[in-house]
Formats: structure tokens, sequence, C-alpha cells
């Protein structure tokens, strides 16, 4: 079922205040790499990158924000 205007604005107003955005650069056919290798492990692009940077500075020892996948 599609989302009414009003979903559309209430997510979008939830996103921009709980979320920051960070463009990604990758060399062209990369993208293609990237997505067909989540597709294949069932995991999203974004959900990938955040594991990897979390592991990344963590072994730095620093620690990103995080949250439960259903918290709000």
């Amino acid at each position: 079922m599609p989302l009414t205007p009003a979903q559309r604005s209430a997510t979008a107003k939830y996103t921009a205040k709980a979320y920051d955005r960070i463009e990604l650069k990758v060399l062209k056919g990369n993208k293609e790499i990237i997505q067909s290798y989540c597709n294949e492990r069932g995991l999203s692009v974004n959900g990938l990158i955040n594991s990897l940077l979390r592991e990344r500075l963590a072994a730095d020892g620093v620690e990103m924000i995080t949250r439960e996948p259903n918290e709000e």
C-alpha cells in the first residue's frame, strides 16, 4: 500500500532529525559489485558501510553512536 503524503512527510521529518548524511563516491563499476555483494548476503549497502566503519573505528579505540534497530 503506498504511503500517504502525510506519512512521507513524517518519515522525511524523522529522518532529517535522526540521521546525518554522508556522500560516498566509488569508482565506476564498484557500485554494482557492492550492491551484488550485499544482495547475496541479505545486507543493505548502508548497513554494510556502517558495520565496516564501526569495526574499523572500534579497532582504533573509537566508538560510534549506535541504537537498536527498532529503537526510535
